[in-house]
């Protein structure tokens, strides 16, 4: 049984209008993948309020590894726990952005972030919150923004 369709010409229309706009967008680009809505985030039990602390300098780009944990991937390839302050969170309407007290940051963008890098020694208990899998030999504990 041989079955036929004719499309229209404003069907044609909107069909080459959507293959169009699907090529925008790099498939491999992570900012275009839907993020789960229940990220492990490693969030610290200090206030930071975005005005001082640690001046070192992170710059690089927010993933998410295989067991949907947050980690910072810096330019140089090196992935990193990242500590965020109290109070970060997924956003309930855009699961790519963790929204902060000092600013919303996105996974998958590069981001420039003020803060201080310790070995996995030096947090212990808060690291103890994040799945084994996920933890890496350094953490990024974020202060400020950029």
């Amino acid at each position: 049984m041989t079955v036929k369709y004719r499309l229209s010409g404003s069907t044609l229309g909107l069909l080459a209008v959507a293959v169009a706009l699907s090529a925008c967008t790099s498939p491999d680009d992570p900012s275009n993948e839907a993020q789960p809505d229940d990220l492990q985030l490693l969030v610290s039990n200090e206030e930071r309020d975005g005005s001082f602390g640690p001046q070192a300098l992170f710059e690089g780009t927010l993933v998410v590894s295989e067991e949907d944990c947050v980690l910072a991937e810096g330019t140089d390839g090196t992935t990193y726990n990242i500590e965020f302050p109290v109070g970060a969170a997924q956003d309930p309407e855009d699961a790519s952005i963790i929204k902060l007290e000092i600013a919303d940051l996105v996974i998958g963008e590069d981001v420039a972030l003020g803060g201080g890098y310790s070995a996995a020694g030096n947090n212990d208990a808060a690291l103890a919150t994040m799945p084994e899998s996920c933890r890496q030999p350094e953490t990024f504990h974020l202060y400020t923004t950029e």
